[in-house]
């Protein structure tokens, strides 16, 4: 039996690129590109691979806490230690499975809105660009302040990259593992 999988754009005659599809294509970039979701604080539970030992990095760069452990369906959160920025280590003799998906943890984590408005600026800039733009940008020069734009047939589809300065602005909430350069 072969599955069947849906279309990213399920019709296009429904679908709406509005302002709310702009801006949660913004802030699509800015997660992918961290490698998490950075904002806003919340609890949520992740299965990670075990790969024995007795350290761990988290998806996150600013835990607050962590409020369940289990390995291979054992809870352990009180045999563990965490640090704001992801890593978790377990004490009292206990080691992580070497098992893919045997690393069950819920956490909170993430920053609130009000202590990074740097980032929400940045989603916002993105969202602003992809809502003015005739189509997407194929090149752009700083010094020159020069940018060319491809249109397609439709008007082209805006581009959601992030320019340089931005990628720098974001350097403290990306992952240092786990992301590509």
């Amino acid at each position: 039996m072969t599955a069947v999988i849906g279309d990213l754009i399920p019709s296009a005659d429904s679908f709406q690129v509005d302002a709310g599809f702009k801006m949660r294509a913004a802030q699509a970039a800015i997660r992918k590109y961290c490698g998490w979701h950075v904002a806003p604080s919340v609890t949520r539970t992740i299965r990670l691979d075990g790969h024995g030992g007795d350290s761990l990095l988290l998806p996150s760069k600013h835990v607050t806490a962590l409020s369940s452990l289990k390995l291979d369906g054992v809870e352990h959160v009180q045999d563990a230690r965490f640090g704001e920025a992801g890593s978790l280590v377990l004490v009292n003799g206990v080691t992580f499975p070497d098992l893919p998906g045997s690393v069950e943890a819920t956490i909170t984590d993430g920053w609130d809105l009000e202590d990074v408005p740097e980032v929400q600026m940045i989603l916002l800039d993105i969202a602003s660009r992809v809502m003015q733009v005739p189509g997407t940008v194929s090149s752009q020069s700083t010094n020159g302040s020069s940018v060319t734009y491809r249109s397609g047939s439709d008007g082209g589809v805006p581009n959601v990259a992030l320019f340089d300065s931005e990628k720098r602005t974001l350097q403290p909430y990306r992952l240092s593992w786990g992301v590509k350069p």
